[in-house]
């Protein structure tokens, strides 16, 4: 006989004694995962996900330096970053690949690969990790009925890439100035996660930093160094100070100084 079979077997000895049937136990959260209501708190997403609010995503945990993807494997789902840190790198057949990017909590990693079906990007963990797995076929399914959840989440996968783009607009700004604006801008990010907003740890290298912004670790250092210097900043290792955010935030409208020809 069946499993099925006696498990209604089991079931009709009960109802003839006038007993009433088990009822079956809800079904326990997996281990490492959030309901779609944590995922929009995680996000700031609004949308009207009532009907599924208790949908779960599992989590994917990566020790630092492993990797989340590789650029050519298929973008078949999104990752929100729950903890910790990574960093996003291009492909090159340089010694030390340009950092694109630093995925922390509540930033979208994956969104690049959308467009061509492939990542384009290396992402590995800076520290270790915990990441919500976002399936785009499970995301497709949920945005045709939870009304507003298919903007929202446009609305910060564009707020991902807006992030990208203004440190290419600091290009053209003194070393100093590029690392006293990044500096500022994990101000921020640390303190929209509840942190101090002037004193954190950056979890990233020197050189990884100077990667990023367009300069060598060696003028990275320099400026930060200068930075010090000047008491705006202090340094401890990886752990920063921040004494002074006017004059941080008036050096990031200095621009490069222009030394006229003899």
């Amino acid at each position: 006989m069946s499993m099925f079979s006696m498990q209604e077997l089991f079931l009709d000895a009960k109802s003839s004694a006038d007993e009433p049937p088990p009822v079956a136990p809800a079904p326990a959260a997996p281990l490492h995962s959030s309901s779609l209501t944590e995922l929009c708190t995680l996000l700031n997403i609004s949308a009207d996900i009532r009907h599924h609010h208790h949908f779960r995503f599992h989590h994917v945990r990566l020790r630092r330096d492993q990797q989340l993807y590789q650029t050519g494997q298929p973008c078949l789902q999104l990752y929100a970053v729950k903890t910790g840190f990574l960093k996003a790198t291009l492909t090159a057949d340089a010694k030390r690949p340009p950092v694109v990017g630093f995925p922390m909590r509540a930033s979208l990693v994956g969104v690049e690969g959308i467009a061509s079906g492939h990542h384009t990007v290396d992402v590995t963990a800076l520290t270790d990790c915990e990441l919500v797995v976002i399936p785009l076929d499970t995301l497709a399914l949920l945005s045709r009925d939870c009304v507003g959840l298919s903007r929202s989440m446009c609305l910060v996968m564009a707020g991902e890439l807006a992030r990208e783009l203004s440190v290419s607009k600091r290009r053209g700004l003194s070393a100093k100035a590029r690392i006293g604006r990044f500096l500022l801008d994990w101000s921020e990010r640390f303190a929209s996660m509840g942190y101090a907003r002037n004193v954190f740890n950056l979890p990233m290298s020197r050189g990884d930093m100077g990667s990023y912004l367009g300069m060598a670790q060696e003028t990275a250092t320099r400026a930060l160094l200068a930075l010090e210097e000047d008491g705006l900043i202090s340094i401890n290792h990886r752990t920063v100070c921040i004494h002074d955010r006017q004059v941080l935030l008036t050096l990031k409208r200095m621009p490069r100084q222009r030394h006229s020809p003899d």
